[in-house]
């Protein structure tokens, strides 16, 4: 790490990503414990949504009892509130690799920790999962992409895999049309024939529409859906 890094990280008390994820790695190799920073790709509203893709983040992998597990000290540290609950994101630590990379891809795929790794495209193309979507163990299933066809007048189908012992029952469906109009409804969450879950919803007019799965105030997943 630069030494303006390590300079900004202890005496100013501030850091970006790389900085957690070194400070987290020198912290595990005073307690003997093997933490390696990772460089790779983080998507959120505003970022690795389609296209080429950037290198934008890191993360980390730690080995404890012979197992690689995935963190992130930068997404896990959440807000600080001067009044108020702080807001810690603690899913990020040691999170399963099938669920981390909905948000996280690496340069090195070794790191993705999976034995049938998903392509960078495929990544960035996917539906987009929020913390919230994350700490409830959503899946997205199908669609499988982020952009996705619709008819008015015919059901638009979303069908997730839940990997929670509680899972949920309703969602809210909220949807913002081309001028910024939002709209939203309650909608059950039905369990289909094969497990998985599966939410429905018919737009009666043609246009382009960014979708969201809410909980409550807190997002879960979103898609870009054009009507025809």
């Amino acid at each position: 790490m630069q030494p303006k890094v390590w300079d900004q990280l202890l005496h100013k008390k501030k850091t970006l990503c790389t900085g957690y994820a070194y400070f987290l790695s020198y912290l595990a190799e005073q307690v003997d414990i093997t933490c390696v920073p990772v460089a790779g790709y983080s998507r959120t509203s505003k970022n690795n949504v389609g296209g080429a893709g950037l290198v934008n983040h890191h993360w980390n992998a730690v080995h404890l009892n012979g197992v690689w597990y995935l963190c992130d000290p930068t997404w896990s540290s959440g807000l600080y509130r001067l009044w108020g609950k702080d807001d810690f994101q603690d899913p990020y630590f040691l999170m399963d690799p099938h669920h981390f990379v909905l948000t996280h891809y690496p340069v090195d795929t070794a790191w993705l920790l999976v034995e049938d790794p998903r392509s960078l495209q495929s990544f960035l193309d996917a539906p987009l999962v929020y913390p919230a979507g994350q700490r409830e163990g959503l899946m997205p299933l199908r669609p499988q992409g982020f952009w996705v066809q619709g008819r008015a007048g015919e059901d638009l189908q979303l069908t997730f895999r839940q990997d929670t012992e509680t899972p949920l029952k309703r969602v809210k469906l909220m949807w913002v049309s081309e001028t910024g109009k939002d709209q939203e409804i309650w909608l059950p969450v039905q369990a289909t024939e094969d497990g998985v879950s599966q939410v429905a919803h018919t737009f009666h007019w043609p246009g382009s529409y960014t979708v969201h799965l809410r909980q409550g105030s807190h997002y879960l997943m979103t898609y870009q859906v054009l009507v025809e």
